[in-house]
């Protein structure tokens, strides 16, 4: 979750409606596709019994990073790795670089969800669809064709989690680049009294073959929850799949202190799942590079 300005901009959904065998807790609230990370060959993770383990953390005056892998929450994946780091901009002020490392599997899709508010897009054209839900036009919220009770299959294991997810909008090319704004609500009243309107700025800087924008619910039964969250799923495929999901974010009022976020170009060519270098502008001309790369004895 990012926090600043008195404001959760990216919440989890919290606890489920029901803490039973209940469909919508497994294949949604508690499932991998509804948190902001990534879901691999369109499955939950594996419950496990730790957290991963930490591979650096530095807690310095501009920069604050921390990085972790965890490949045991997928059997299939020999990499599941996460670096991201704060940079201070200017007092009180920041962004987010997150540098999400995936190997194994045929499919990689990051997930990613603000808090409540509208949200628009730049980089890419979205078409909408006419009705249903990520799942399918013929597939209503909430419902699997495979499921023939009102409860939650254990045999049918949990799903994709697409049919929780609908208002969709899609676009089924290659993209580059997204960015997103979310205008935040202040849905828990924490800004009361307060001036200014908080924002919040995603940038997607991977390469990914599909880009859906779509609606997905939090506990509708917790007093307060706002009745959407706008969802952006980023997917890539391919056999013994490599992915870098390189991200930027930047939670602020009013005005945003980036002017430009890219990638920054390499003398040599360089495999970015092994190393990237992300290129931040700032307002005031500015200009930081972030660099992560996976072997520290290699000089680029």
């Amino acid at each position: 979750e990012i926090i600043a300005n008195r404001i959760n901009y990216t919440p989890d959904l919290g606890y489920p409606e029901y803490a039973e065998q209940f469909p919508k807790r497994y294949e949604w609230t508690s499932h991998t596709i509804s948190h902001n990370t990534v879901m691999v060959d369109l499955s939950a993770q594996n419950g496990t019994d730790y957290a991963g383990y930490p591979i650096g953390y530095e807690d310095g005056p501009v920069v604050k990073y921390i990085e972790a892998d965890d490949p045991s929450v997928y059997d299939q994946t020999n990499m599941y790795r996460r670096a991201m780091c704060t940079v201070e901009t200017s007092p009180g002020k920041g962004y987010v670089a997150d540098f999400f490392r995936v190997q194994g599997g045929s499919a990689h899709e990051l997930s990613f969800h603000g808090g409540e508010g509208n949200v628009t897009v730049e980089g890419i054209e979205l078409i909408p669809q006419k009705k249903g839900t990520l799942q399918g036009e013929d597939t209503e919220f909430g419902r699997r064709k495979d499921r023939k009770t009102v409860m939650f299959d254990f045999s049918l294991g949990r799903g994709n989690g697409y049919h929780y997810l609908y208002d969709v909008a899609k676009a089924e090319k290659p993209c580059g680049y997204v960015k997103l704004t979310y205008c935040i609500k202040d849905t828990w009243a924490q800004r009361t009294g307060l001036e200014g309107k908080p924002y919040l700025d995603a940038y997607f800087l991977t390469e990914t073959d599909r880009t859906v924008i779509a609606k997905g619910q939090p506990p509708v039964n917790k007093i307060g929850n706002p009745p959407y969250l706008y969802y952006y799923l980023g997917r890539r495929q391919g056999e013994d799949l490599k992915s870098n999901f390189v991200s930027v974010y930047e939670p602020y009022i009013d005005n945003s202190e980036i002017r430009s976020v890219e990638k920054a170009p390499f003398k040599d060519a360089v495999d970015e799942f092994e190393a990237v270098c992300v290129k931040v502008t700032l307002t005031d001309g500015r200009v930081d590079y972030l660099f992560h790369s996976l072997n520290e004895e290699t000089s680029f």
